[in-house]
């Protein structure tokens, strides 16, 4: 190197821009070649990175930067370097974050920041909230969808959303919360040396500037290795030859860094004319942002520093830090105490915070277990179970020896291995050795008794279904059943009533003993009589005789001991032919009477029979038919000529206007009517009843239909035979009636009246029907007064009130109307 000039000294010679006091003066090559200004002086070879070259006295030279320049000491991991003297370094550590959980970021001082992807299945925290076993693949991180987060709407899938804004939204796919790709907000890089992030509070993207140092393109196509430096791109100059400005203008592009200045032609070289380039103040106000050039624009901007750079906080507990995406973030563990029972925090002014927490912890101490934190202290819990699973040891735990420690009993001690199925031993240098194979007692006919070296002697229950012998003489073969074993008793009739049958098993099975002399049996032919035991076997009684009826045969049938009908007896046999016969005899199977008892009284009002239950006579009045049609006729009976009529008293006292016990024809004379005339119907009712009172062939029925309340009539018009005599007359009307219905009926009020040329003469209100007896026949009589002058000539019966929830009828018989020839009493 040659001798340093002093740059003062060389006055204009230097250019006017040298601040250096000297400058090496070359010995030769490039140095001290002739110049003008420094940029007519070629590059130096061992330039360093605190050196510049320089004209000194019309002589090229080199001298030292100023102190605090930036400069590049080839470590790609070192950022902010400065001159010191000849020596370039101080700066920090590059700080290598490509906010992917899935690689690792490492700084090689050749090339800079590598992320290397991490081994696939390497656990990690992917984006999406709704995953769960997160793990790397191919430098990615996913997991398997959390069953937690099932939905049914993308509504459902607000509760699970994370607070970051930067990681998107979650949306419902096939009844699961799925982060949407297409929300996830994606920077673009804004240009070089410049940085794009999102802000987890905002979602927003912002800028920061890259690390200083790292690999940059300039946008000039005529500088060579372009590297960032707070935040601006450039590289050395000199790869576009050129003789005036014109000739740059092909080599400014749209990637052109627009802060630097116009590509100005410049000692035959293109770069950037420096006194064009724009000077942004590299300050704002923030810790971890600054004011700097948008390489694209050409104006001045703030933007975040370089994840990494050194900042200083607010934080007492943590005075520096370090830049994280434009914010300043203080070191994790300022305020670490080392208590694993204490949440470690820094809380603004009040500065670092250690706050008592609950659960797990460990507390050093290999011989506890199940450590727990308990009034910001971990308290350790009960000493672990130190067991080799070695009967010929002692364990314990020793925390000098950090932890479980096996000690060998003495030899020859007895002692029980692993192995269930290995019956005791003894020791031999802290082994179980020895040990005769387990025996394990019978289980049973359903069972099989099994040896499980775990569990030793054990028994497992065979199939229902499975055949099985129980070992007892008097069972048969058996099958299993939930374990036992079911089997039916052995069978030991031998098919003789005088032996006891009977199972011993000590015998060896079943046993026949004779029973006692005398005892009852059934003999070997049925047709003998009850039998008795005599030395075991059944000896027969007297024949059984069958009985038979009379005339007929019966035997007894020596297969079944039943007796069975024979045929009929021989004819002419005598026989009892039953109390009311005088004798009998034997005919063809059946017993014929000689001759009948004699019950005949010679009365023809009685009906003559004999009562085979007793033998005696019994003689029945005979109950004569009323006269059909004539009311006014009463059934009588003679003993010498039988049934006749007779003239009834109530036809007797005064002339009859209407006499009828209706025939069985269409009844004449008589009409029905009411508010549901359509709906009634009138008609000579069947004969009634055998035996019932006031008996006759037929009656007079009105036939209500249901629900009919009424009022509704029954007229005998112009019906009446005669008109009684003018003046003052007393009438009376005599009949039966009865009222019909199926189901609890509401028998109706009645009245009876004399009708005169259409016009009520006299009425009376009949007696209510009786409700205990609706439908038997009931008698009235009543006596009704004409008023003189009044000519009655039909007869009117009026009802209403009556219903039923079913049709009912109401029927009249023997009515006769008399007018009386003395007034009645």
């Amino acid at each position: 190197m040659g001798a340093k000039v002093d740059v003062q000294d060389a006055g204009a010679d230097a250019g006017g821009n040298d601040s250096s006091a000297s400058a090496d003066l070359p010995d030769g090559g490039a140095d001290g070649e002739s110049c003008l200004e420094a940029s007519d002086c070629p590059l130096p070879a061992g330039l360093s990175a605190c050196e510049r070259v320089v004209c000194v006295a019309s002589r090229c030279g080199r001298a030292l930067r100023e102190t605090g320049s930036a400069c590049d000491d080839g470590d790609r991991c070192t950022v902010g370097t400065r001159c010191q003297g000849e020596i370039c370094g101080g700066g920090s550590s590059l700080l290598c974050a490509d906010d992917n959980p899935c690689t690792a970021d490492l700084c090689d001082p050749l090339v800079g920041c590598r992320f290397t992807a991490r081994e696939d299945g390497a656990p990690c925290t992917d984006a999406d909230p709704c995953t769960t076993g997160d793990r790397c693949a191919g430098g990615a991180c996913g997991g398997d969808p959390d069953p937690a987060c099932a939905c049914a709407s993308d509504e459902d899938c607000a509760d699970f959303e994370s607070d970051d804004l930067c990681r998107g939204e979650l949306t419902c796919v096939e009844g699961h919360c799925r982060l949407s790709a297409e929300s996830v907000v994606a920077c673009d890089p804004p240009g070089p040396c410049r940085l794009a992030g999102c802000d987890p509070t905002t979602g927003a993207c912002e800028v920061r500037m890259a690390p200083d140092g790292a690999a940059c393109d300039d946008g000039n196509p005529c500088s060579d290795d372009d590297r960032c430096h707070a935040g601006q791109c450039s590289g050395s100059v000199g790869g576009c030859a050129c003789a005036v400005d014109a000739d740059c203008s092909p080599f400014v592009g749209a990637a052109y860094d627009l802060c630097k200045g116009p590509l100005r032609c410049i000692q035959g070289a293109c770069a950037p004319d420096p006194s064009g380039a724009v000077v942004c103040s590299g300050t704002s106000g923030e810790s971890c942002r600054t004011e700097s050039c948008d390489p694209s624009t050409g104006l001045c901007g703030t933007v975040a520093l370089a994840d990494g750079a050194p900042c200083a906080t607010d934080l007492p507990c943590a005075p520096s830090g370090q830049c994280v995406r434009g914010a300043c973030v203080a070191p994790p563990n300022e305020c670490d105490d080392a208590n694993p029972c204490t949440d470690d925090a820094c809380a603004g002014a009040d500065g670092c915070t250690h706050t008592a927490r609950t659960g797990a912890c460990d507390d050093g101490d290999p011989c506890t277990s199940k450590d727990t934190c308990q009034g910001g202290l971990c308290v350790g819990g009960p000493p672990p179970i130190c067991d080799d699973l070695e009967p010929c040891t002692v364990d314990a735990c020793d925390p000098q020896a950090g932890g479980c420690v096996s000690s060998p009993l003495p030899d020859g001690q007895a002692c029980q291995g692993a192995d269930l199925c290995l019956g005791g031993g003894s020791c031999l240098a802290g082994t179980c050795q020895g040990a005769a194979p387990l025996i394990c007692p019978p289980a049973g006919p359903c069972a099989q008794a099994l040896c499980k070296p775990d569990l030793g002697c054990t028994v497992k229950t065979l199939a229902d279904g499975t055949p099985c012998d129980d070992s007892d003489a008097c069972t048969q073969a058996g099958t299993c059943y939930a374990g036992a074993c079911e089997a039916l008793p052995v069978s030991c009739k031998d098919g003789n009533p005088c032996t006891v049958d009977a199972c011993d098993p000590s015998a060896g099975g079943c046993t026949h003993q004779p029973a006692p002399d005398g005892t009852g049996c059934p003999p070997a032919n049925p047709c003998l009589g009850g039998g008795q035991c005599q030395g075991g076997q059944c000896a027969g009684g007297q024949p059984v005789v069958c009985p038979a009826a009379p005339c007929t045969l019966a035997v007894c049938d020596p297969a079944t001991g039943a007796c069975l009908p024979a045929g009929p007896s021989p004819d002419g046999l005598p026989c009892d032919a039953g109390l009311c016969a005088d004798g009998g005899v034997c005919s063809k199977g059946s017993c014929k009477p000689e001759g009948p008892v004699e019950c005949e009284d010679e009365d023809a009002c009685t009906l003559d029979s004999c009562d085979p239950k007793t033998g005696a006579c019994v003689h029945a009045p005979r109950a004569c038919p009323e006269p059909a049609g004539d009311a006014c006729q009463d059934a009588s009976c003679a003993p010498a000529t039988g049934c006749a009529s007779k003239a009834s008293p109530l036809c007797s006292d005064g002339l009859v206007l209407l006499s009828s016990s209706f025939p069985c024809e269409e009844p004449s004379g008589w009409k029905l009517s009411g508010a549901e005339t359509e709906a009634l119907s009138f008609a000579i009712d069947a004969p009634l009843a055998p035996g019932a009172s006031w008996d006759g062939d037929c009656s007079l029925a009105a036939w209500v239909p249901a629900n009919t309340p009424g009022p509704w009539l029954l007229e005998a018009s112009a019906a009446l035979a005669a008109s009684p005599p003018a003046g003052p007359q007393q009438v009376r009307v005599s009949f039966v009636e009865r009222w019909e219905s199926a189901l609890g009926p509401q028998a109706p009020t009645r009245s009876l009246a004399l009708l005169a040329g259409g016009s009520v003469a006299a009425e009376s209100a009949l007696p209510p029907l009786a409700p205990e007896q609706p439908g038997d026949w009931q008698p009235r009589q009543l006596v009704l007064s004409l008023p003189a002058g009044a000519n009655a000539d039909a007869l009117r019966i009026a009802m209403s009130g009556g219903s039923a929830m079913f049709p009912t009828r109401w029927r009249i018989d023997k009515l006769v109307v008399v007018a009386l020839e003395s007034p009645a009493p």
